[in-house]
């Protein structure tokens, strides 16, 4: 079977099948007003496991976890005023991790689940890695360091932000419960060899904290979908994204969860004009080249 893949820009509106299950999905509701980094405990309902990870509220004016401005760089939050942010490569540590892990209501053990949450590059760091992975389990005691943990988490992300530092893109994955998970846990679960980490261009000094790869996370849900997946009303979704962007000379399209097929990528503007084919793809990234394409 051949797939063809195309692309345009278009705004998508989906229907909420039921209610979020994560508790405080967007960091909105804390214990007293984050002032530096590493408060990210004050976030109700969450925990960081190892230094690294930020909880940012504008009700910090002027400090280094404001919101839009703050030490990892500028960025409004996608809902309300709060957002998290959390180291997932650091260039000078083998394997430094940070998590962040939440409360779930309890997932019923055989239903299907869509998951989905809002990510954004930091403009101040050297480097960028592929989006973090979500874990789901239950009673299971982690303990708090910087080193990558031992998990094989049940969605990876493993397409990558970009340079983007401007727009929060969205992971969106389905996954199967086969137990009745209460608990959720992000972060980079692969090694530095496999966590694709690419070297960005910004002209920031060179520091310790920079020189690593940052996420900002929002709106994180988690909702039931069983009626509607077995009724064939929900599918897998592609995530596809371009880096850089916009672009001048060539941009790299990932494509996360693509066939082991061959197939056709195809490009369209608004109007539906096809600009571009590229055939006989094998792969999940496509470098684009610009050259006479508006």
């Amino acid at each position: 079977m051949k797939y063809i893949f195309t692309i345009s820009f278009l705004l998508l509106f989906t229907k909420a099948y039921s209610q979020n299950l994560v508790h405080n999905p967007s960091f909105e509701l804390n214990t007293t007003c984050p002032s530096d980094t590493n408060d990210f405990n004050l976030a109700l309902e969450w925990v960081s496991i190892g230094q690294g990870a930020d909880l940012f509220d504008s009700c910090c004016n002027g400090c280094q976890v404001d919101v839009p401005d703050n030490c990892r760089g500028s960025q409004l939050a996608f809902t309300g005023q709060s957002y998290a942010g959390i180291y997932i490569y650091k260039e000078d540590f083998s394997n430094y991790r940070c998590y962040i892990k939440g409360n779930l209501d309890t997932l019923i053990s055989g239903h299907w689940y869509r998951v989905k949450m809002r990510l954004s590059g930091s403009s101040k760091m050297q480097y960028e890695c592929g989006c973090p992975g979500v874990f789901f389990y239950t009673n299971q005691n982690i303990q708090s360091s910087n080193q990558l943990l031992p998990f094989s988490p049940q969605i990876r992300n493993n397409f990558q932000i970009g340079n983007d530092t401007t727009n929060w893109i969205v992971a969106n994955n389905i996954f199967f419960a086969d137990s009745a998970y209460t608990q959720i846990l992000i972060g980079n679960f692969n090694d530095d060899l496999h966590s694709a980490v690419d070297h960005l261009a910004f002209n920031y000094p060179n520091t310790p904290e920079s020189r690593g790869a940052y996420t900002y996370i929002d709106e994180i849900s988690v909702t039931d979908i069983t009626a509607a997946y077995i009724a064939g009303l929900e599918t897998e979704p592609i995530n596809v994204n371009t880096y850089p962007n916009p672009f001048t000379s060539y941009t790299n399209i990932s494509i996360d969860a693509g066939p082991h097929q061959r197939y056709t990528l195809r490009l369209y503007n608004m109007q539906g004009a096809l600009l571009r084919e590229l055939n006989d793809i094998k792969g999940n990234n496509v470098i684009l080249q610009r050259e006479d394409l508006p």
